[in-house]
């Protein structure tokens, strides 16, 4: 019951990181147009992508008999912030002609701090 409870957590906060990172690109579509929706969508996508990776690894390593392991925590957190930094580098380097950094950082630090809204509000009354 206990590893089924940390599945669904892990897959909740993932959805409300896609949830707040979609409305934080409409928002900028919105308001700026289209290089800013597209801007704010691959800042969030930059912490949202290695962000899942790395909770559906969690995922796989809480299923296996032995539980998950303390050394698969921090190997798969020091490859999510690699593959975020990646991430950024890349949106820097290849869209300069588009990149809207304002909204790019805006979707960045939404998706980011999202964790908050699972936190504040994840808890379901049973």
């Amino acid at each position: 019951m206990l590893r089924r409870q940390a599945v669904r957590d892990l897959l909740h906060a993932i959805i409300v990181q896609i949830a707040v990172s979609i409305v934080v690109a409409v928002l900028a579509y919105a308001v700026s147009g289209s290089a800013a929706g597209l801007s704010a969508l691959a800042g969030a996508a930059a912490y949202v992508i290695p962000n899942a990776l790395f909770a559906f690894r969690l995922i796989l390593s809480v299923q296996k008999p032995g539980g998950a392991n303390p050394a698969t925590f921090f190997f798969g957190e020091f490859f999510k912030i690699a593959v975020a930094v990646v991430f950024i580098v890349a949106a820097a380097k290849f869209g300069r002609e588009w990149l809207v950094w304002p909204a790019f950082l805006a979707g960045l630090v939404c998706a980011l701090k999202s964790q908050w809204l699972v936190l504040a509000f994840g808890k379901k009354m049973d």
